[in-house]
């Protein structure tokens, strides 16, 4: 159970969330990923592990199933491509896959998702992280049912791009 992180531990992916990491208290988290965090306020933070790998896919994938709730967190205006990443995010459709309930700073695209389709909660910073992780536990059930509805239908791209693919033979096949 918990909260996780995965993805990069570099500056610019989680420079915000550096800045402004003694925001948040009794919230175990645990910060997933493989670059070294340099950052000596990480070490400061009794509620923050900090796991370094380079996992395959499939042990990323049972890795991350281990937690409960998935921090999304991207750098706030400092890496204009990095705040702007909105749904090319893989760790966010990961943890959706999983039926993992996300928290998401309040980035374009993905906190506008998230709010849309009830996928879990958007935070401003890191203040209020403890408020959305209580949030999200005290309706967990809903958060992942809607999760499982929502993905199947609109985020599992097998299954929503197979009408385009099959369109896009039978057209080369002069069926249509």
């Amino acid at each position: 159970g918990g909260l996780i992180y995965s993805g990069s531990l570099g500056q610019d992916v989680l420079g915000s969330f550096m800045d402004n990491i003694n925001e948040f208290q009794d919230i175990p988290i645990t910060l997933s990923g493989w670059s070294k965090i340099i950052d000596t306020r990480v070490k400061e933070n009794s509620n923050i592990k900090v796991v370094v790998h380079d996992l395959s896919q499939e042990e990323y994938t049972k890795f991350i199933s281990e937690y409960d709730i998935a921090l999304i967190w991207y750098s706030d205006k400092q890496d204009d491509n990095v705040y702007n990443i909105g749904l090319a995010s893989g760790k966010f459709f990961k943890h959706l896959s999983l039926g993992q309930p996300v928290i998401v700073n309040n980035v374009p695209g993905l906190a506008k998702e998230v709010r849309k389709n009830k996928l879990g909660v958007v935070i401003n910073d890191l203040s209020e992280l403890n408020t959305a992780v209580r949030t999200i536990n005290t309706n967990y059930e809903f958060y992942v049912q809607n999760i499982k509805k929502i993905y199947e239908k609109r985020y599992d791209y097998q299954k929503v791009s197979k009408d385009f693919f099959d369109f896009m033979v039978n057209e080369a096949k002069g069926i249509i």
